[in-house]
């Protein structure tokens, strides 16, 4: 798990987009959340997600940002 996260992480990374991580706890364990962005204009992380399919192998979806303080 660890191995593929990082690895899809770089592989995000080298394509231009900006990637961030977030572990999370499951019933089926820990799971990383990968996240590209932020971007402020929802119809253009829409138009993103099929690259980002194409390229992750991972159907995505547009979530919003809630910043931590």
């Amino acid at each position: 798990h660890v191995r593929s996260r990082r690895q899809r992480q770089m592989c995000i990374r080298d394509s231009g987009y900006t990637v961030f991580t977030k572990p999370i706890k499951t019933k089926q364990g820990k799971l990383t959340k990968v996240f590209v962005g932020p971007e402020l204009n929802k119809a253009t992380l829409d138009k993103k997600l099929p690259s980002l399919k194409k390229l992750t192998n991972v159907q995505g979806k547009v979530a919003r940002f809630y910043p931590t303080k």
